[in-house]
């Protein structure tokens, strides 16, 4: 990932495709100061309890898994649960 890239673009959530994403619940100011991007239990815990929340959880699910995302939450899910 280049430094002028966002985590958010490096995951393809700029991409125009993903509208759902504006409807996310880690996309609030709640969501955002989860930090996704991380493997500590904590951390993944946090982001857990937002994607319980989130009215596109399995879109987002089917976005890490459709473009093997291999890496942090999406959907719900660590990489791990999404194997």
């Amino acid at each position: 990932m280049s430094t002028s890239t966002t985590s958010y673009e490096y995951y393809g959530l700029n991409n125009p495709d993903i509208a759902w994403w504006n409807a996310s619940a880690c996309n609030t100011p709640e969501g955002q100061r989860v930090n996704w991007f991380s493997n500590q239990p904590r951390d993944i815990a946090a982001a857990k309890v937002i994607c319980g929340q989130c009215p596109v959880v399995e879109r987002c699910l089917r976005h890490a898994e459709e473009n093997d995302l291999v890496f942090f939450v999406f959907g719900g899910k660590t990489p791990e649960e999404r194997r």
